[in-house]
Order: C-alpha cells, then structure tokens, then sequence
C-alpha cells in the first residue's frame, strides 16, 4: 500500500523543514526534523491555521498582524458561512479529496474497517503525529493570549472547542496562553 513507500510519510515534518512533501525520505534525522519544525512554527512562521478549527484560525489570522490593523470584512473572511458543522466537514472534506479511483476507494474503506492499518499509519508518521499535537498546544496558547476564548459566547457552534477542552484537561490552565507559547517555543530552541 501507499503508506508504506517513504515518500508519503511525514509530508507535515517535511513541508515545515522546507523538503517537498513527496520528498523520498526525510532530509534530517527524526528529532532533528521534530526540532526542527517545531522552531519554524515558533519563530518563523507568524500564523498558522488547523483545518479542523477553521473559524478559530481565520479569526486568529484577523488578530495577527498585519490584519489586526485592518477593519473587520465577514465577506473576506467568510465568516457567516460556516454555520454548521455539517456544513463545514461537507466543505472541506468535498474541497480537498474527491478521488474515485477504485483503488483509493478500497484502501478508503479497508482504512475505515481496521484499526490495524490505522496503528501502521500512525507508527511510520510519528512525526507528524507529533507535530501536529504541538501545533494544536502552540495554537490553543496563541488562541488564548489573542482573548479569542471569549469569544466562543458568540457562535452557535463554538469554533473554540478543541482550545477550551486542551486548557481543561490540562495543567495549563494555570497559565496564561503567553506563558504556555514561551514554554512550549523555549523547550525548542
């Protein structure tokens, strides 16, 4: 199957670390490419959004320069549109994989019916994995540092979810989500 080919692991780590996704293997060793990444989404990378807190990110991207200076546009942002979560999953998921090849489809429902491909998957992409834990930290930290929690009153659905439930389940809520982002950004200098 695809996921065993080296080229279609870790497109995440690879893509942060500057390699093409497709790229054959990874360019560094495997903590060097964690670190690595981890650093570009500190220091290098001002904004990033998560596709599955998508109201959350394009209001975070308003609170980042240069657009926290500009004046409020819900038509640029598309903001009223995503009124439901069945909307918004239909949306994406329609936008970003309608493949109909036969072979997809069967790996598409063999991936659905076994929990052991599934530990494969997440076994030969442990960076990404990892990864991606990280970035939902580093954006929940900057979330909650922008004030935008506060926000979540305000929405039918609130796009704040996943945020609100790491500050619960965690020791973080002790923190300020400055002081979680400096924690978690310092560890990785």
């Amino acid at each position: 199957t695809f996921i065993r080919i080296e080229k279609y692991q870790n497109i995440l780590a690879k893509m942060l670390i500057g390699d093409s996704a497709y790229a054959p293997r990874l360019s560094q060793s495997i903590n060097e490419t964690i670190q690595s990444a981890k650093y570009r989404l500190c220091h290098q990378l001002s904004w990033f959004g998560l596709i599955d807190m998508p109201i959350a990110s394009q209001l975070l991207l308003y609170e980042s320069e240069p657009f926290s200076s500009l004046q409020p546009n819900p038509v640029v942002f598309n903001l009223h549109v995503l009124e439901s979560e069945t909307q918004n999953k239909t949306m994406y998921s329609d936008m970003f994989r309608n493949n109909t090849k036969e072979s997809y489809l069967d790996a598409k429902q063999t991936w659905r019916e076994t929990t052991e491909l599934q530990n494969l998957f997440k076994s030969l992409n442990q960076p990404d994995y990892e990864l991606y834990d990280f970035a939902v930290q580093l954006f929940c930290a900057r979330v909650e540092s922008s004030g935008l929690l506060s926000l979540s009153k305000y929405f039918d659905r609130n796009p704040f979810d996943k945020c609100e439930q790491h500050y619960l389940n965690t020791e973080n809520e002790s923190y300020s989500g400055s002081q979680v982002e400096e924690l978690l950004c310092s560890l990785n200098d």
